[in-house]
């Protein structure tokens, strides 16, 4: 059965050289770190990734938290606490402040627009072509840009050419989880605001990510590499094929809508696909197929052949 489901995207969790490297890495530091990173402790590992995502972002210092929920906790928890009066939530369309419901600031204004959606490059990206929510991300004071479904299969000097704010103003935060396999979250901030996230409990007492996990996401560098790589090569190939109208999106997922005889004809032939609602009368039930470089040549073509034989329609999913 091929599951396109998950968002596995490189397929470094059943990777054995990812496994051998997380084994290496617990022989080394352990099953994982018993101290908070507010005590002294053994956070090698931590420190030098750390100091990779800063090499590798240009940004000014990087963080690893828990995991990439805290991480979106803890970046608007920075947004509240640092003395911005507003700041602007893309999914509602709408600017928040503590002291009012609705406020839309003035341009340039003291405040944070926080991105959900991290892909100029796919042209998916609402807030750059809804004219008041481009005038309030150009205006904004900080933008902070949820990297969570695009970390690990963009080049970051790809994103920076596509992207509108200068670096200075700029804070990256998500998941490390879905396309590199490390139970990690992150923040990559500008020079000046680091104090915030270090003084956090979030980041003081909660416990940190495994030190294993560390070791093996260093160790992989050329493997994650050569897999994405695959990944794309093999994604614009398929969707070629399906002469489907899309840009290449920020992960190699679409969202589908199919009757349930389609559904049906899809398991029957040895592919599975995860459902995201339940039919109603509003139209078919929605579903979302997730890509990985997994999968090899013969089954993105059988994948291909059924999807065409079903004339399968796709939308970039809104997350």
């Amino acid at each position: 059965m091929i599951r396109l489901k998950g968002t596995g995207y490189l397929g470094l969790q059943h990777h054995s050289s990812y496994q051998k490297a997380v084994t290496q890495g617990m022989s080394l530091f352990g099953v994982n770190n018993p101290q908070s990173r507010n005590n002294p402790g053994d956070f090698a590992p931590l420190e030098a990734v750390e100091a990779s995502l800063v090499e590798d972002w240009k940004t000014d210092w990087a963080r690893l938290l828990p995991n990439g929920f805290l991480a979106g906790l803890v970046m608007r928890d920075i947004a509240d606490k640092s003395g911005c009066s507003v700041y602007v939530d893309p999914r509602g369309h709408r600017c928040y402040s503590r002291n009012s419901d609705e406020l839309r600031p003035e341009p340039m204004g003291d405040y944070f627009f926080l991105v959900d959606a991290a892909d100029p490059m796919s042209g998916h990206a609402h807030w750059l072509t809804d004219p008041n929510m481009n005038q309030d991300l150009r205006g904004a004071a900080w933008v902070a840009v949820d990297m969570s479904h695009a970390f690990g299969l963009w080049e970051p000097e790809v994103f920076w050419k596509h992207w509108p704010i200068p670096l200075e103003r700029t804070f990256l935060f998500g998941s490390l989880g879905k396309a590199t396999a490390f139970p990690a979250g992150f923040i990559l901030g500008p020079k000046g605001w680091e104090h915030l996230l270090t003084r956090h409990p979030a980041f003081t007492t909660a416990a940190p990510p495994a030190n294993a996990h560390a070791h093996a996401y260093l160790e992989t560098a050329q493997l994650k590499a050569e897999l994405r790589t695959r990944l794309w090569r093999h994604w614009d190939t398929f969707v070629q094929k399906l002469s489907w109208p899309l840009p290449r999106p920020r992960a190699p997922v679409v969202d589908l809508a199919l009757d349930s005889e389609a559904h049906r004809r899809l398991i029957a032939s040895g592919i599975e696909i995860g459902a995201l609602a339940y039919p109603d009368a509003l139209g078919p039930r929605r579903y979302r197929a997730a890509f990985d470089a997994s999968l090899s040549s013969g089954q993105w073509d059988k994948i291909a052949q059924e999807f065409g034989s079903l004339n399968i329609k796709p939308h970039l999913p809104e997350y």
